[in-house]
């Protein structure tokens, strides 16, 4: 299937916003007014033009430059639950006793949008569960496109502009399935993380249009279940030295594995077979894999100077401290 170009996506979807009212109204873009992608259009859209909503004064409160030094992840989401690159509409992923499915949904015209990728959609997605965090709160407001860039540590460019907002798009249109057990699997979340997500359309000079965001909200279910007393902090500097999608991911599993204390006393052996179905792409074997992988991970190793041996079969993994506090969860 043909990559979808983020402005092939944004003018569909303006295309479908100017058929329903004016231009100059806010859009809401709320949970069910998408279908599944892997089912027919039918009669199942929705509306998707509403009036718009006052924003709470209590979300825009700013915070202190010291509380802005942290990044927060769910335990839950971390490593390599977002595909990489290329156009997906369906992943999966599994690290531990815990596996994660996210597919993505159709614009009412029919056109696929995807899955968010690469290291963009790591951080903006990123900065969004951060803000939720310090503001304890499922409402994010994002007071522009350019805020929500310096959020999550990426310089504003036309290019990333444009995929910025494909992003945002992509992350409300993807349903996600955390499944968490070992022989009995229960489920943890099912469904959508974006309850809604604003934004207002303007003309720009060039005669097309621009989609920038007001405010995000989290689904209930998923602030409660995957956020709230949930998040692990991390480093924002450390963390925004990765500079691709495997480096992101590495790292975020490295820290959070490493902090662990019991490895103080020995540390743990992973075989490559163990790491597979958590951070293998998907055309790729287990000797693809463990090629590239063992390269990868050298490069993070020596980058950022953890406590890891790479050999030949297994990779260990010695104990290293946070450089920041660790919450611990019972």
């Amino acid at each position: 299937m043909p990559k979808k170009q983020p402005i092939d996506i944004l003018e569909a979807l303006k295309a479908n916003i100017a058929e329903r009212q004016s231009i100059d109204k806010q859009v809401v873009i709320e949970r069910d007014d998408f279908v599944q992608s892997e089912s027919g259009i039918g009669n199942q859209t929705q509306e998707l033009v509403h009036q718009a909503n006052a924003t709470p004064s209590s979300f825009c409160n700013t915070k202190t430059d010291e509380q802005l030094e942290l990044l927060f992840l769910p335990l839950s989401v971390q490593s390599s639950w977002l595909p990489a690159k290329g156009f997906v509409t369906f992943h999966r992923r599994r690290f531990g006793n815990s596996d994660i499915v996210c597919e993505s949904r159709r614009l009412p015209n029919g056109l696929e949008v995807g899955l968010p990728t690469g290291i963009q959609a790591r951080r903006i997605l990123m900065a969004a569960i951060t803000r939720s965090v310090q503001m304890k709160s499922r409402h994010v407001h994002v007071p522009s496109l350019v805020q929500l860039m310096e959020w999550a540590g990426l310089y504003f460019t036309g290019k990333r502009h444009r995929a910025a907002q494909k992003t945002l798009l992509q992350l409300q249109l993807m349903d996600t399935t955390i499944w968490f057990g070992s022989q009995k699997s229960y489920q943890i979340h099912d469904g959508k993380i974006f309850d809604s997500l604003s934004m207002e359309i303007t003309k720009n000079k060039q005669g097309t249009f621009d989609f920038i965001p007001q405010e995000v909200v989290f689904t209930e279910k998923f602030y409660k279940q995957v956020i709230e007393n949930r998040a692990m902090p991390f480093d924002k500097d450390l963390v925004f030295k990765a500079s691709s999608p495997i480096e992101h991911d590495i790292l975020i599993w490295l820290i959070t594995r490493q902090a662990d204390w019991r490895l103080k006393d020995k540390p743990v052996k992973l075989s490559y077979e163990m790491l597979y179905p958590q951070f293998a792409r998907e055309w790729q074997d287990q000797t693809q894999f463990k090629y590239w992988f063992k390269k990868a991970l050298l490069s993070v190793v020596q980058k950022f100077s953890r406590n890891v041996d790479v050999n030949k079969n297994f990779v260990s993994i010695g104990h290293q401290a946070s450089s920041v506090p660790v919450k611990h969860f019972k």
